[in-house]
């Protein structure tokens, strides 16, 4: 599994770019799906979903990053003392 991780680690702007390239793709799909009938606020809107999803991932990453400073960070000293 480590040599897995090592690889794409050296191939990181490849592994950027695909992923990129098939959340293009993915977009791309959902003007192509027919909508019938909106059961939710966010299903009259192409690539609503996508992009909530998007923003709600992004939301909890600075959330817990900022909550992980908070409570985990310690002052330099703080155990020499």
């Amino acid at each position: 599994m480590s040599k897995l991780f090592q690889y794409l680690y050296e191939r990181r702007v490849a592994v950027k770019r695909v992923f990129f390239a098939v959340l293009a793709v993915i977009l791309f799909a959902d003007l192509l799906v027919e909508r019938h009938e909106a059961h939710f606020f966010g299903d009259r809107y192409y690539d609503f979903w996508a992009v909530f999803g998007l923003l709600v991932t992004l939301a909890l990453i600075l959330f817990w990053k900022w909550l992980s400073r908070v409570l985990l960070e310690r002052e330099e000293e703080y155990y020499d003392k």
